[in-house]
């Protein structure tokens, strides 16, 4: 298979996480770009635990803790606010009487309802999706890329120091909570 027409091809290794002794996805995360230069994606100074890298027990653990956030009561509690911020994001596309659909309105209601799940303001929940996006059109060097890794990760560090001291009702409570 080649990702780029007349491109050099890869190898997709899937399933592997069923072997966790023999495969362990939590070492090093290789990342090539579309000219084939491979770089390992690492924080300065560290490398990042991203929860779909890791291997069990820690995987299994933090999937416990997320799934606390999607039990049927907690999808219930939020299901009517979920409409309610989807009615007001239409509204206000045409109240402006355009948009940019991808931005204005595929993107803003993820990232409004992750805000809600994670008891953090929208503003915060909008930048979060804006960080999302600099990684997904990045390549491996981008300085803008990696700028947005580590916003993304002091975010996420700054964000547990304050559920641990204030905790609430949601999945970024639940994840501190097993650390405190």
């Amino acid at each position: 298979m080649a990702p780029f027409k007349d491109g050099p091809g890869f190898w997709a290794l899937d399933g592997l996480r069923r072997d966790p002794r023999r495969f362990q996805g939590q070492r090093n995360v290789v990342v090539a770009d579309e000219w084939g230069d491979v770089s390992m994606l690492r924080l300065p100074g560290q490398v990042a635990p991203v929860m779909i890298f890791m291997d069990p027990p820690q995987h299994t653990a933090l999937r416990k803790l997320v799934n606390k956030g999607f039990t049927p009561r907690q999808v219930a509690r939020l299901n009517e606010h979920i409409a309610e911020m989807a009615r007001q994001i239409v509204d206000d596309v045409i109240e402006r009487g355009e948009c940019e659909f991808v931005d204005d309105v595929a993107g803003a209601l993820p990232s409004y309802v992750i805000a809600e799940m994670l008891g953090i303001p929208i503003e915060d929940g909008r930048r979060l999706y804006q960080l999302t996006e600099t990684l997904h059109t990045g390549s491996v060097g981008d300085s803008s890329s990696e700028q947005a890794m580590v916003e993304m990760f002091q975010y996420g560090t700054e964000l547990a120091a304050r559920k641990r001291a204030d905790p609430g009702d949601d999945i970024a409570h639940f994840l501190t909570s097993r650390r405190s």
